[in-house]
């Protein structure tokens, strides 16, 4: 996705990650997911023509590495089982980090219980993962980003992704 940085970079221009679903996969079973972890921008110089294919392979070559990452994190969230209580601490929990406001609980809470897809009746995180991103597709498109880099963080943590 590129954007316009704010005021700090007025005229720069940036990229932004967000998962790459497989054309082969039902993509309404697949969450919504963005990342803003890899991103470069550039001030309009006189030497952006020069510096832009080397900013461009850097951010090729870091997003290559995500997606592998990405596909070990899915098969973390898959392996990790959890209980309706481990579920609902981590839903609170979530509201603590900012993935979703306690109006959306509720939702989040009805999509595990309740998964509208039944690739998700199993009780684990990835299940977790999409009640939350399902929940999340109605909301600000804007913060989308910022929350699901949240609920990774969160979720990455619970399954010990992250130290």
């Amino acid at each position: 996705m590129f954007d316009r940085e704010p005021n700090a970079l007025k005229g720069a221009r940036s990229v932004r990650r967000g998962e790459q679903p497989d054309p082969s996969q039902d993509l309404a079973l697949l969450p919504y997911s963005f990342s803003g972890e890899i991103k470069f921008a550039r001030k309009h110089t006189r030497f952006i023509v020069r510096d832009l294919p080397q900013l461009v392979s850097r951010s090729i070559g870091l997003l290559l590495a995500k997606w592998h990452d990405q596909d070990k994190r899915i098969a973390a969230y898959k392996e990790a089982e959890i209980t309706d209580i481990e579920a609902h601490d981590l839903v609170i929990r979530a509201t603590d980090v900012g993935v979703c406001s306690n109006r959306l609980i509720p939702p989040v809470l009805h999509e595990w219980r309740e998964p509208r897809h039944d690739a998700f009746e199993t009780r684990n995180v990835w299940s977790l993962f999409n009640a939350f991103t399902e929940s999340l597709k109605d909301g600000n498109l804007a913060e989308l980003p910022k929350r699901t880099e949240a609920l990774h963080g969160l979720l990455d943590t619970h399954v010990g992704l992250l130290s």
